[in-house]
């Protein structure tokens, strides 16, 4: 079995993201060791040969526009409390609807949903729920201790397929397909792209807080991390059904 290898930028990138991580956010060095561990010695085993991931220098502008709308209409949702008020799930879904959609206007470029990979294997399902449990296994601990077993089935049952339509299927199509993807047709290597997708990921999330900080890129440096753990799921399976499933799990508890 080939062990997948670390590049010198992804040792720095892994060694800063979880010193952060362990001094200012508190997550345990197994949530961040494990899922890697995994990734690193069995992704290799879940690799699709006959798949490739497709590199177009028009991913780059696609994502431009792509991310530009996203950011926008999130940030007008966020910040004007839209989402917040009279919350329901019909209306949850209605304002999620057209983030949702802003992964089409790719269609300008040219660039359809048809030229991503989009197949699963039963293997690459395996990778992405042992990646999963090793970083949730903790928090899926604590939520039966004060819940049940079957409340906890019941919540995954009931967030998964929400969690796919939003954010899951629009993130991965904009930072794990089109970024990522983009990054490399204009020549930069599998490492490097991906760590710049998992930051730029990382700071969409600075729309989740009311102010704007140091602070506050320091909080968000979970999400940087997850974000770079998902593309190399992407680079291992060449498929984007495996990440949305994926970020789709970690979001459901």
């Amino acid at each position: 079995m080939r062990v997948i290898k670390l590049t010198i930028y992804e040792i720095i990138f892994i060694i800063v993201c979880i010193t952060i991580n362990l001094f200012k956010n508190g997550m345990g060095l197994e949530r961040l060791l494990l899922p890697l561990i995994i990734i690193i010695l069995f992704g290799n085993l879940f690799c699709k040969s006959n798949l490739e991931i497709k590199k177009n220098r028009e991913f780059i502008y696609a994502f431009i526009l792509v991310f530009f709308l996203y950011m926008s209409i999130q940030g007008y949702y966020d910040y004007t409390n839209v989402s917040k008020n009279n919350y329901s799930l019909f209306k949850a879904l209605l304002i999620q609807l057209p983030i949702t959609m802003t992964v089409f206007a790719a269609y300008i470029f040219g660039i359809k949903i048809k030229n991503f990979n989009w197949r699963i294997s039963l293997t690459s399902l395996l990778l992405v729920l042992l990646v999963w449990l090793s970083i949730e296994i903790l928090p899926i601990i604590r939520y039966v201790r004060l819940n049940s077993i079957t409340d906890l089935i019941k919540l995954i049952i009931i967030n998964i397929p929400i969690k796919i339509y939003y954010p899951s299927l629009v993130e991965e199509v904009i930072f794990r397909g089109l970024c990522f993807s983009g990054l490399l047709a204009i020549g930069l290597s599998e490492d490097k792209s991906n760590i710049i997708q998992a930051i730029v990921f990382g700071l969409i999330h600075i729309l989740n807080y009311e102010q704007f900080s140091i602070n506050i890129i320091l909080l968000i440096v979970p999400q940087i991390y997850i974000g770079y753990l998902i593309g190399k799921i992407y680079i291992n399976t060449k498929s984007l059904t495996p990440c949305i499933i994926l970020h789709a799990l970690l979001d459901s508890i």
